[in-house]
């Protein structure tokens, strides 16, 4: 099965076309990683949400992170203003947590 079938973008509709190219490098970076450190990769899903979202207001971009090793399941959170930012932290907690 190739990597793209098993990881699952959601919410990211509304991200632009540049942006989006980044958000699928680094998920698809931090996916051979965690791979790597699992017994049996069965799946990674992120999830995107715009939180305090306003029109003078750009809001903070909330990820959410689930990686599906062995039947197990892990999750991940993360928030800041920059989305890459909260992405690389969401991706970290997910792989620090496979690591132990």
């Amino acid at each position: 099965m190739h990597m793209t079938e098993l990881v699952e973008l959601s919410g990211f509709g509304d991200v632009d076309k540049n942006s989006m190219d980044t958000v699928r490098r680094m998920v698809d970076g931090y996916a051979r990683k965690l791979q790597d450190h699992c017994d049996d990769f069965q799946g990674l899903k992120v999830t995107l949400k715009n939180v305090h979202n306003s029109k003078d207001h750009p809001g903070r971009f909330e990820l959410h992170g689930k990686l599906i090793d062995s039947g197990r399941t892990s999750v991940s959170l993360a928030v800041d203003v920059n989305l890459f930012v909260a992405l690389d932290a969401a991706m970290r907690k997910l792989e620090s947590g496979v690591a132990k």
